[in-house]
């Protein structure tokens, strides 16, 4: 079966409903999972014809390495991988035996037909390199290293061994664009991209209602220049001088940089508290005191997790990014993708009087930052929108995904109307051209193996007929 290329076939509503109170893995049915490695966090996301929208359960980089803190300050990558893979083991069998019916054998893993795995990295063929997984995965085979910490666990359980019969490695961006045109903010669009916006930056484009692999790994295809903001797209043969040896993006020295170092999450974050640091210590005070009110967390911890920022240069922020606890970089990220409006508004009131406090020029500082990552989208667009019509196909829709692009469609109707005002303007695109996904990331992701399931399982619905 072309995974790609597969169109669900779906199954007759009584059959679902015959089933409804049965454990979603039986013995009986075929099921799959997608492993879903992101930067932030791990997740499995089960498909069975029992179920009418994927189950899941996400594990922390941060939970995950946590007993390897010590091996990751030596530098011991290799022990340090062995011990994150054995655990993942040992979720995953967990996790499958919560969603099982209770049997003496133990959970019927030579039932589980297909795994996919999308991870938020480049992909050849079955070597994947990571870049925002500290675990120094480059160019590994990390499906055959996963099922065999799987099976590893299942020997150590006394459980049957697992063999799917589909094993599948694909880049997030693509597992993601593939849900969008399956029933997301895609659907029924020949000639669109789906952008990842998270803890890394990802995206791709399809024409004909297809991959194009030709503009693939958006985040490091668009250069941002320094002075002015404006992109440019990396395609043909300009992609060329910027990849290494091994097929990744070389860092860059230029007065450009990639896309991903504005608009992934930890990277926006730390631009904004860099720029609050440079006004001065009762500024970065005031940001510490509003992140420990808002988000639950000591001042004190707050203010350390903080501090170094302020002593690092601009072309350094990245070192802020891989040291930063997770837990601030995400609360900084709170604060920046959910803008209070009334506070937004109030104080910007206050800066035409000039009545400002420090804690105003906070709440100022992070609504201008919000307002430039949606400017800088729209260049994106923009610029996407040239690189397409210069082939002579014209671009219909750009869906923003991931962490950040979730979190914005829920936004207040009107925050959401002003972020779609602010890419228009930047973009040119019509209203309705770029958008927040409706999706799930798991419900999104999930689709190509949920096709492979609902293939595989054709042929049984017939006896409930």
């Amino acid at each position: 079966m072309s995974l790609l290329n597969s169109h669900p076939a779906p199954l007759r509503s009584d059959y679902v409903q015959a089933q409804a109170a049965t454990p979603p893995i039986t013995r009986e049915l075929p099921f799959g999972i997608t492993t879903i490695v992101g930067g932030t966090n791990l997740r499995f996301s089960l498909s069975s014809p029992l179920l009418q929208s994927p189950c899941d359960t996400a594990i922390s980089w941060q939970e995950l390495l946590r007993p390897g803190v010590e091996l990751s300050r030596d530098g011991k990558l290799e022990e340090l991988r062995t011990l994150a893979f054995k655990e993942i083991g040992r979720r995953f069998v967990s996790f499958i035996e919560t969603h099982s019916a209770p049997d003496p054998k133990g959970p019927p893993f030579s039932k589980l037909h297909t795994i996919i795995f999308s991870v938020a990295g480049i992909v050849n063929g079955d070597r994947v390199s990571l870049t925002n997984v500290p675990l120094g995965i480059v160019q590994k085979d990390l499906a055959q290293e996963i099922l065999l910490a799987i099976n590893e666990e299942l020997g150590r359980r006394g459980f049957e061994h697992c063999s799917p019969k589909t094993v599948a490695v694909v880049n997030d961006a693509v597992a993601g664009l593939m849900g969008e045109l399956r029933a997301g903010g895609l659907y029924r669009v020949q000639n669109g991209a789906f952008i990842i916006l998270g803890t890394g930056m990802g995206g791709i484009v399809c024409t004909g209602g297809a991959p194009y692999t030709n503009l693939d790994e958006l985040g490091h295809r668009f250069l941002v220049r320094s002075s002015d903001h404006t992109v440019r797209i990396l395609a043909g043969d300009t992609i060329a001088p910027h990849l290494s040896g091994q097929g990744e993006f070389a860092a860059l020295h230029a007065e450009e940089s990639y896309a991903e170092h504005h608009l992934a999450g930890p990277w926006a974050a730390a631009r904004f508290v860099k720029t609050v640091s440079e006004r001065g210590e009762v500024y970065a005070e005031a940001l510490s005191q509003r992140l420990s009110e808002h988000e639950g967390f000591s001042e004190a911890r707050i203010r350390s997790g903080l501090q170094e920022l302020g002593t690092l240069p601009w072309d350094e922020l990245h070192l802020w990014g891989q040291r930063a606890p997770s837990d601030i970089v995400r609360c900084v990220n709170q604060l920046l993708f959910s803008p209070s409006v009334s506070e937004v508004v109030t104080t910007i009131r206050r800066a035409k009087s000039c009545s400002q406090n420090p804690h105003d020029v906070v709440t100022e500082l992070s609504y201008h930052t919000w307002r430039g990552y949606f400017e800088l989208l729209g260049r994106c667009g923009a610029a996407l929108r040239q690189t397409l019509h210069s082939t002579g196909t014209p671009l219909e829709r750009i869906v923003l995904g991931g962490g950040i692009g979730e979190a914005c469609n829920h936004y207040p109707e009107i925050w959401k109307r002003h972020a779609y005002s602010i890419m228009r303007s930047r973009s040119g695109l019509p209203p309705g051209a770029m958008v927040f996904s409706p999706m799930r990331a798991e419900e999104r992701e999930n689709a190509l193996t949920a096709a492979s399931i609902n293939e595989a399982t054709t042929s049984c619905a017939t006896v409930y007929h």
